[in-house]
């Protein structure tokens, strides 16, 4: 390009020149060197420190900003012009991408110029005419200064960063003599303040929000350098319109937040008390605007009826908030899903009694079938493990969830118990397995500190035969949050007309029954008793659980064991329970008449024996009888 240096009108080089001719520079190879080193030494210094302000590429120079310079007879000297018409520029740290100049530039649109390119003379800064001041610093009516003064005309704030309130460009108009520009570049500064706030928006480049307030902003503009600064807060929809505190700024040094004169739009650490509804507080330790949305840090605390944390907060990394509402939970440019977000580390809550394990949380916007954002509401959804009871491990994998329903246009939250579920996947002993979904529901009057789950879902089997095999299955989960501790019990039973395949033989009306921390119902010989096919809904919801006795836990199963049409075991019992103690027993029935082995008629068949075994590992005692 072209440079306009700062060095005097002679040198070293002038001198040199003036005292030899072409003549003696040939007969002194020497001197003709040394002049050639030093014209190269002295070009590159006026590359250094000149001002680029031509480039040679006449495509580039017609979309740089000019004056318009008329001087008719002109001698070669410098010289002044009153009044010239300037086309607009636009300011922006070099260094960026030409993408990010023209993001972040500030536009400046003179409405006229004075021009200053004579060293001797300068423009006086009062109107001969009509008195009037312009606001010109006094260096410009020295002698060696030259420049550009601006009559008026406006300097506009990039809008893909902030806008006026429901868009456009946000402009200040320039007095007469309040920005220059000299051989250092632009020169103009600006700060703005109001108490109150004034509306305005957020353009594309920190996340489109558009309910934003500011209350000051500092334009500094010098050495072709900007510095911005303005300080704002942003309603939040997805927070129900709380605000949080932005300072957009300019970043003075390359490092790990961005490059050097790169605009950022940094959140300011801020408590919000009841973000999405009364009793969940939200903690930001910081975060940035961006294109895609707010990325935030920090934690919640939510301290509900049915939801306790302790006080511990749940922390989180990077958070995305859309501006867009509507957008929460779908998936953002960056390939993450928006308003979800892992935990840094696992946090127990409370929940009805329950500890559960939140390892994430996300934060859904469900729009009212009517459209209408006052009936709509912002799910909190938590999700984790769930400890169901002492002896059923919590699960490694991330399935249960607790909802929070957060009305818009209501502070108090509400659990969504439909929608909460813990998965569950459990085994007992190797012989009884339950797996399926349990959904928290209220508990019946006369149930004071008692919380269950609904298992209608839940699917249970025994063994690997009751697979293929339809089974009635009936299951309570809960806490006792008087005791203390968790209780449930779980039947299952088989059809009248179904037959389990065992080994060589058969099982014809299978039940089995698993209890922990319930009353257990008994015979008359104190086995445990098991329901039937049809009463086993009605059994399971009699149930009380034991809150006086200790922890215990009781499991059996009965049914007809059939071995190849040779022989019955009916009424075939095996219970077990703590202690441990071992009940089993049975009867056997053979096909001993004639007609019953020919006919196999197990109604026929004869009673031959009665079998009972009973271990208790304690007191060392074993029983059997027969």
């Amino acid at each position: 390009g072209t440079y306009a240096g700062s060095h005097p009108y002679e040198n070293e080089l002038d001198a040199i020149a003036g005292a030899l001719n072409a003549d003696a520079l040939k007969n002194m190879p020497g001197l003709s060197g040394a002049m050639q080193k030093a014209l190269v030494k002295y070009g590159e210094r006026a590359q250094q420190n000149g001002l680029l302000v031509v480039p040679d590429d006449f495509s580039l120079q017609d979309q740089c900003s000019s004056v318009s310079i008329e001087v008719h007879d002109w001698s070669g000297a410098g010289f002044t012009i009153e009044s010239a018409e300037m086309t607009p520029a636009n300011m922006a740290e070099r260094s960026l991408t030409i993408k990010e100049q023209r993001s972040q530039g500030i536009v400046i649109k003179p409405t006229a110029v004075s021009v200053d390119l004579d060293r001797e003379n300068f423009i006086q800064k009062a109107n001969a005419e009509t008195g009037e001041k312009i606001m010109t610093p006094k260096e410009t009516e020295k002698p060696f200064w030259v420049g550009l003064v601006m009559h008026g005309g406006t300097v506009a704030l990039p809008p893909d960063f902030v806008q006026k309130d429901g868009g456009g460009t946000i402009e200040f108009a320039l007095a007469k003599g309040e920005m220059i520009y000299d051989l250092n570049g632009f020169n103009y500064q600006t700060y703005l303040y109001n108490d109150e706030g004034v509306p305005a928006d957020f353009g594309p480049a920190l996340g489109g929000f558009t309910d934003v307030w500011v209350y000051d902003c500092l334009l500094d503009l010098y050495a072709n350098k900007v510095n911005l600064e303005i300080n704002a807060e942003v309603a939040v929809d997805l927070f129900r319109g709380n605000r949080v505190e932005a300072k957009l700024y300019t970043n003075k040094k390359d490092n790990e937040d961005g490059k050097k004169g790169e605009f950022l739009c940094s959140v300011a650490p801020t408590t919000i008390e009841d973000a999405p509804a009364t009793g969940i507080d939200m903690t930001i330790d910081g975060g940035w605007f961006r294109k895609e949305a707010m990325y935030i840090s920090g934690s919640v605390v939510a301290e509900i009826d049915e939801i306790q944390t302790g006080g511990e907060p749940m922390p989180f990394t990077d958070l995305i908030v859309p501006a867009d509402i509507r957008k929460s939970g779908a998936m953002s440019e960056a390939k993450r899903q928006y308003s979800a977000v892992e935990l840094d580390r696992p946090i127990n809550i409370d929940f009805q009694g329950f500890t559960m394990e939140i390892r994430a949380l996300d934060m859904t916007y469900k729009e009212h079938p009517t459209g209408s954002a006052l009936k709509s509401d912002i799910w909190l959804t938590l999700h984790g493990a769930t400890l169901l009871a002492e002896n059923i491990p919590l699960s490694s994998d991330t399935t249960d969830t607790v909802v929070v329903a957060c009305p818009v246009s209501d502070p108090h939250p509400v659990v969504l118990y439909e929608q909460s579920h813990s998965v569950l996947n459990a085994n007992f002993d190797g012989c009884i397995e339950v797996s399926g979904v349990l959904v928290p529901k209220a508990v019946p009057p006369g149930g004071d500190g008692l919380v269950e789950f609904d298992t209608e879902q839940l699917g249970l089997s025994f063994l690997s035969q009751l697979d293929v095999v339809p089974v009635n299955t009936s299951a309570r989960f809960g806490y006792d949050s008087v005791k203390g501790r968790y209780y449930f019990v779980v039947g299952i039973a088989t059809a009248p007309t179904v037959q389990v395949p065992f080994g060589v033989g058969r099982m014809n009306d299978f039940a089995g029954l698993v209890s922990y921390n319930m009353i257990a119902e008994r015979d008359n010989l104190r086995r445990l008793q098991i329901p039937s096919y049809e009463g086993m809904e009605e059994f399971i919801k009699r149930q009380q659980v034991d809150r006086e006795g200790g922890t215990s836990f009781v499991a059996g199963v009965s049914t007809t064991l059939v071995v190849m049409e040779l022989c019955e075991i009916r009424d075939l019992y095996f219970g077990f329970e703590s202690g441990p103690i071992v009940d089993a027993g049975g009867e056997l029935w053979l096909p001993l008449k004639v007609e019953a082995m020919v006919q196999g008629d197990s109604d026929i068949y004869t009673k031959v024996g009665t079998a009972a075994l009973l271990y208790s590992h304690p007191e060392r005692y074993f029983s059997f009888s027969t």
